[in-house]
């Protein structure tokens, strides 16, 4: 019995990692950019918000060929007669449009040496291949800095939580201190019934600010524990991603080129 589950278990696991491969597997397509049409490579990047693809293009291209894309139209983002040794050795315009269909955000990037001529795997395929690996490892990218952003935000939120945490046991400490020393003074044969009167009434709301701040400190633990979940997810994301975009997925991706031929 337990040897089906391990199968089972293994099996969903494949097919869920050859799927998120498939989801990120750029195509080639036909791609209308403005009024040029463009062999391209398309890919799928879940639903996420085409301002912030654009902005993620734009800083991927600077830091990894120091290439500076303007706006190309609404939609779109070009970097004109650039020179890219690690796409081609010609000189072109390196174009990325960004749109939906259905639920799904996409990107199309293609690189265009003339007019309505552009890289494609049946007269350029070595070039072509350097496109389609560049918009392949964009993704990665793009979703590695999403994530590491959200690590970022987590982290921050969490320290903040662990020094008030610590200022919490502080003040209990602090209070603790002085409760003791008022129930001292009370017992004292020196303190008169007044001043009793208003030691009494400074203990019960050190006790009850002790009580406030043990529900708090109660409330800030389920938050750090939430908080560190979050984080070990967000790591555990990018090791997948790890995975998945590492160069042996070229030969998978070939795989799944072939049965889709």
């Amino acid at each position: 019995m337990k040897t089906i589950t391990h199968f089972f278990v293994a099996l969903f696991t494949l097919v869920s990692v050859s799927a998120f491969a498939q989801q990120y597997y750029p195509t080639e397509q036909t791609v209308q950019f403005d009024k040029t049409n463009a062999s391209a490579w398309v890919v799928n990047v879940d639903n996420e918000s085409l301002d912030e693809l654009k902005d993620g293009w734009s800083d991927y291209v600077r830091q990894e060929l120091d290439v500076k894309s303007k706006k190309d139209g609404r939609d779109a983002l070009i970097a004109k007669e650039v020179t890219v040794p690690r796409i081609a050795e010609n000189t072109g315009d390196l174009r990325a449009k960004f749109f939906t269909e259905g639920d799904q955000s996409k990107v199309a990037v293609a690189f265009t040496t003339g007019y309505s001529i552009a890289l494609n795997t049946k007269d350029n395929p070595d070039e072509a291949e350097n496109l389609r690996r560049l918009v392949k490892n964009f993704v990665k990218y793009y979703k590695t800095d999403k994530l590491n952003e959200q690590i970022a935000q987590n982290e921050k939120r969490e320290k903040d939580l662990e020094s008030s945490y610590e200022k919490n046991e502080r003040e209990q400490k602090q209070l603790t201190k002085h409760i003791g020393k008022i129930e001292k003074q009370m017992k004292s044969d020196k303190t008169d019934d007044s001043k009793k009167f208003e030691l009494k009434n400074q203990k019960i709301a050190d006790e009850s600010r002790m009580v406030a701040l043990d529900e708090i400190m109660v409330n800030q633990k389920h938050e750090l524990v939430d908080i560190n979940k979050s984080i070990q997810k967000y790591r555990a994301d990018i090791s997948h991603l790890e995975t998945l975009f590492a160069e042996p997925l070229a030969k998978k991706e070939a795989h799944f080129e072939e049965i889709n031929k």
